[in-house]
């Protein structure tokens, strides 16, 4: 690995406009009372699928996953009623919480410090009296087998541009915000970190590939 970094530009628990979960204490108490019911859309196998099992995991309660695609397609099957509720980045939300045809619940881990207006007063889980979930969203550079000196050297000018005051702004105009790892030690052991909490969720769902036992 030449170098990596934590995404940390938020995600968020959504419902339609219209859903009668106004708090996501609604939406827990509905989800208690009708176990495995609410509908809710993710992409099997993606990042969405393991926050949504590890948010459900925290909140105490199970979801009825229906497979419907990347983050817009989500938000597609949620305004159309065919879903009742997902997980979407805070870039994909933004414009339809700010037109009122999403309502965002919380978001599920703290926010970073480049949060919109529009979603600044949306609580953390922990905010709301629950635990954020462990899930790590992370972006890699990778390369061939080289020479650690290379590697080292490569880490040094991707860190310079990745640090370079008019990238970082461009990031926070995206609504993300990113941290790089120092060097290639932290990296990898993060990396590690990451596989493991990936693992176990996807233990817990009964979808690990042959052989990841």
């Amino acid at each position: 690995m030449l170098a990596g970094a934590d995404l940390l530009s938020p995600v968020y628990l959504c419902v339609p406009k219209n859903s009668p979960f106004e708090t996501l204490d609604d939406l827990v108490t509905y989800c208690k009372e009708h176990p495995g019911e609410l509908i809710f859309g993710m992409q099997l196998g993606s990042a969405s699928h393991y926050y949504a099992e590890s948010c459900a995991q925290n909140l105490g309660i199970s979801w009825n996953y229906v497979e419907n695609g990347t983050d817009s397609n989500r938000i597609t099957s949620l305004m159309g009623g065919i879903t009742q509720a997902t997980v979407v980045s805070g870039v994909s939300a933004l414009q339809y919480v700010e037109a009122g045809e999403l309502r965002a619940l919380c978001c599920v881990a703290e926010p970073g410090s480049a949060t919109p207006e529009a979603l600044k007063d949306v609580p953390s889980l922990k905010g709301a009296g629950y635990e954020n979930i462990s899930v790590r969203n992370c972006n890699f550079l990778y390369g061939p087998k080289m020479d650690d000196a290379l590697c080292a050297e490569i880490n040094r000018v991707f860190t310079e541009v990745f640090t370079d005051a008019e990238i970082q702004q461009r990031l926070i105009e995206m609504n993300q915000e990113q941290t790089i790892w120092k060097d290639n030690i932290e990296a990898t052991e993060t990396v590690n970190q990451l596989y493991e909490s990936y693992h176990a969720i996807a233990e817990s769902l009964n979808i690990l590939a042959p052989g990841r036992d």
